[in-house]
């Protein structure tokens, strides 16, 4: 399962394996995402979810309305 990492040398988090960040170092990004507006874009909504411990690949398919449908409140 792919999973947010902060990596040397990198000012944004990697979406990594987690076998790949055991072997360069790589500790797992924690960030507090805020929900975001309504009407924010598809990829604000996708990160939110990630966030909220969505799978990656399953957020990447999903369509922004289905994001704020299963991730809004």
């Amino acid at each position: 399962m792919m999973k947010l990492y902060d990596v040397d040398g990198y000012d944004v988090p990697l979406r990594l394996d987690e076998a790949h960040a055991e072997r360069i170092g790589a500790s797992e990004h924690v960030a507090s995402v805020e929900q975001p507006v309504r009407n924010a874009n598809k990829a604000a909504w996708s990160d939110f979810a990630i966030s909220q411990g969505g799978d990656p690949s399953l957020v990447e398919n999903m369509t922004r309305t289905e994001l704020i449908d299963q991730y809004g409140s």
